[in-house]
């Protein structure tokens, strides 16, 4: 399965192996997600991508904080 496909047959998954993810991977899915629709064909895309266990928990935790207070 393409990245592609995957996103038409998405669905949520919260059990991850601890294990790198393929740069090459990871410039494949910006390229593809970049493809979706935006308005008036703006393409505002902007990504950053966290590799930093620590400061991913650390953003998961302010995130998750925040919801939980309503911001």
């Amino acid at each position: 399965m393409n990245f592609e496909q995957l996103i038409h047959q998405r669905r949520s998954v919260r059990d991850f192996l601890d294990k790198p993810i393929p740069q090459a991977l990871i410039l494949d899915m910006i390229r593809d997600s970049c493809k979706a629709p935006s308005d008036a064909n703006h393409q505002p895309w902007q990504f950053i991508v966290l590799l930093d266990k620590k400061t991913i928990k650390a953003l998961s935790d302010e995130a998750k904080r925040n919801v939980v207070e309503g911001i």
